[in-house]
């Protein structure tokens, strides 16, 4: 996918400093990287203070903040608790139209990859970040879209 050039995988400084946690690395060539504006970090307050997300989760309404601000096309996630929820993402976008920034696309990985394509390493890549992310912080848990078998 990112190869192909159908999409391009934006991480910012924040994802970053949690993929540098991992024994392996990211390859480089398709990401493009972005900083955390201190827009961001106000846009965070903002949800927070309106209830859509709570304290502990302070560093998930930095992500939605950034790839906000950003202006990404999907944020992609497997946090489905905090971030990909439809309750979290109704207030999330509440807060960005109301103070002038138009709505994120908030979807797990499996919904961003075309129909019919076969398991691809782009998800199995996406499942071993995850994997090694959870490992060092909270959001840790069953895996809510297990591997499927292939064909």
């Amino acid at each position: 996918m990112f190869a192909r050039g159908d999409a391009r995988l934006v991480l910012s400084d924040l994802t970053r400093s949690k993929l540098d946690q991992v024994p392996w690395k990211v390859p480089t060539e398709y990401v493009e990287q972005i900083g955390t504006f201190p827009e961001a970090l106000e846009l965070a307050q903002l949800y927070l203070l309106e209830g859509v997300v709570g304290p502990k989760t302070h560093l998930d309404a930095v992500h939605v903040a950034i790839a906000t601000i950003a202006r990404v096309d999907v944020l992609v996630s497997w946090n489905f608790r905090d971030i990909v929820n439809l309750q979290k993402i109704g207030g999330y976008n509440a807060v960005n139209v109301r103070v002038g920034y138009p709505p994120l696309e908030i979807r797990p990985p499996n919904a961003v990859i075309p129909y019919g394509d076969p398991p691809s390493r782009a998800v199995e890549f996406m499942r071993q970040i995850r994997d090694q992310i959870n490992a060092k912080t909270d959001h840790g848990g069953p895996d809510p879209c297990p591997p499927t078998s292939s064909r």
